[in-house]
């Protein structure tokens, strides 16, 4: 192209430095309890493109930031990584990631329902069984743990944090200590 407009006169090639520009911020990937963090620069023409440094922020609805996470494009590379490892009431927090210093809409990721974990309580009233086959809490674990915080143990512990769901085995009854503030977590909302 450069050689047809040669033709009808000088031609200049104005081009932004490679620390200006723009860096575009991938929608997450769940990774268990992490978020998975990429982003991608325009692709490097040699080696020589210098490392550079940036940070990811994870911010709430009212813009406190939640997290701060370093972010590291290395010498000649077009696509940097990083883990978001948050507990899960400060997880279902966060609404918006963005590449801090950037202005830029290629920097920000909005979160929604998707990354989120609402924390599953998975009563454990007895011991544990020796063939975790038999026993309905394994079947349960695995089919809760791939979208939700499964936490397992007594109801009175359970009750110590916020839960989205509380969930008992087939033929479980709650201990006589636990029967009235399992009552009272029920009467506010509760799901079992």
């Amino acid at each position: 192209m450069t050689k047809r407009l040669r033709r009808l006169g000088s031609v200049t090639v104005v081009a932004e430095t490679v620390d200006r520009l723009p860096i575009l911020l991938r929608p997450p990937e769940n990774e268990g309890q992490k978020l998975r963090l990429r982003a991608d620069r325009p692709e490097a023409e040699s080696a020589s493109v210098p490392a550079r440094g940036l940070a990811v922020r994870a911010l709430d609805a009212q813009g406190q930031v939640l997290a701060r996470v370093p972010l590291v494009f290395a010498q000649g590379e077009n696509r940097a990584h990083a883990a978001l490892d948050l507990p899960s009431e400060i997880r279902n927090r966060l609404v918006r990631l963005e590449i801090a210093g950037l202005e830029s809409a290629g920097a920000v990721v909005l979160v929604d329902e998707r990354w989120r974990r609402r924390p599953v309580a998975l009563v454990k009233q007895g011991s544990d069984i020796d063939q975790p086959l038999l026993d309905a809490r394994h079947y349960l674990r695995q089919a809760l743990a791939s979208f939700s915080e499964v936490r397992s143990g007594k109801i009175a512990d359970l009750l110590q944090r916020p839960l989205a769901v509380m969930v008992m085995a087939d033929g479980e009854v709650p201990a006589p200590t636990d029967q009235a503030p399992l009552k009272a977590w029920l009467d506010n909302g509760g799901i079992l």
